[in-house]
């Protein structure tokens, strides 16, 4: 899906909510901003898209590599030095 083709989507969306300020208050009040609400429809479609080329083996696929991903996560003090205590500058 090429980015004229989000937007061209978006613009119908923010005509059947009464406008651009009209999507950006709904979305802003979900929590999203327009550039992430963008890549996430932009997902969304692809997903659809590769669902309906493979209807039997994509979602099994998905699943699979969902249960078996491992995700680290740093934040804080930690962020750049993942080395526990140190990190906390002890």
């Amino acid at each position: 899906m090429t980015t004229a083709e989000v937007d061209a989507a978006i613009g119908k969306l923010e005509a059947a909510v009464g406008g651009r300020d009209a999507l950006d208050q709904r979305l802003e009040a979900q929590g999203l901003s327009r550039p992430t609400y963008q890549r996430l429809f932009r997902y969304n479609v692809m997903s659809i898209k590769l669902q309906e080329l493979d209807p039997t083996g994509y979602r099994k696929k998905i699943d699979r590599t969902s249960k078996e991903a491992k995700v680290k996560a740093y934040v804080g003090p930690c962020q750049d030095d993942h080395e526990y205590p140190r990190c906390l500058g002890r």
